[in-house]
């Protein structure tokens, strides 16, 4: 499940159609195509793209051996819970075990050890489980695992203000302070059953447009039920609406878990970055 959506605004208002994930950025292939030739081990007729129509395009022509029904292009962008649910429920019906989640956006140096903790964790059993990678200096133990005590959204200082006025993230400063806390790296393995599932939980408005969405998937109605029924949706980050509310119900309850990774990870949200 990659999401490729968005249009590159934090690194300048670049057309939409030549965003980051479309172009070489740290080598010769660009961005989406290292994501899915980093995924590779899965199989092209088992990844999902989740992107725009201004991408969408330009992606199939990157990717040929990609089936054409595998990308799907959002009418409007509603931000990543919507995105992910929307894979979630597509998955679902066709296979509801274990899915990984992958930003299309992302640079990892060290792929022979990323691909050892995708293949290493079998996070479908228990198939509550939701897990993600924590990437930090934070302190280690021998189980190299970790319940999540808390999935907390951050921001530093200097950083713009959030999208949302209801959400009120905390400092990063006294995260890196504390030397306790793990940076999620946006990457996750869980069954997309589970994620249905913490959608129709913390999402119910969200969660029926999704699953008539999904049926529609394969019929000649598609088209005509995406574009009704999607705009209709708020826009909420997956981690504020998804992920915060399921750490609250303690750690042992939210089936959460964290996996420290050690191979070298960036994002290239931005100049700085690149």
């Amino acid at each position: 499940m990659i999401l490729a959506g968005g249009s590159g605004t934090r690194s300048g208002r670049a057309p939409a159609a030549r965003a980051k994930q479309v172009l070489a950025l740290d080598g010769e292939r660009s961005m989406i195509q290292q994501t899915v030739e980093r995924s590779s081990h899965a199989g092209l007729d088992k990844t999902w793209i989740i992107t725009n129509e201004y991408l969408a395009h330009e992606i199939a022509d990157q990717l040929p051996g990609l089936p054409a029904g595998k990308i799907v292009q959002e009418p409007v962008a509603r931000n990543t819970a919507p995105a992910c649910g929307l894979a979630a429920f597509l998955i679902e019906r066709e296979n509801p075990r274990r899915c990984l989640h992958l930003p299309s956006d992302h640079v990892i140096a060290d792929e022979p050890r990323f691909l050892k903790l995708c293949k290493g964790h079998r996070v479908a059993r228990p198939a509550t489980t939701l897990w993600c990678w924590g990437l930090s200096g934070a302190r280690r133990n021998r189980l190299r695992l970790y319940r999540d005590r808390r999935f907390c959204q951050g921001r530093f200082r200097a950083a713009r203000p959030p999208l949302y006025r209801e959400a009120k993230p905390e400092p990063c400063e006294e995260f890196v302070a504390a030397e306790n806390y793990y940076w999620n790296s946006g990457m996750f393995i869980w069954s997309a059953r589970t994620l249905a599932d913490a959608v129709r939980e913390h999402l119910p408005e969200t969660a029926p447009l999704l699953e008539s969405i999904a049926a529609a998937y394969g019929t000649p109605q598609f088209n005509e039920v995406f574009r009704a029924l999607y705009p209709k949706m708020r826009k909420h980050f997956g981690g504020l609406r998804l992920l915060e509310p399921r750490s609250a119900k303690g750690e042992h309850l939210s089936h959460l878990y964290c996996v420290p990774a050690e191979f070298s990870w960036n994002d290239l949200g931005s100049w700085t970055s690149l």
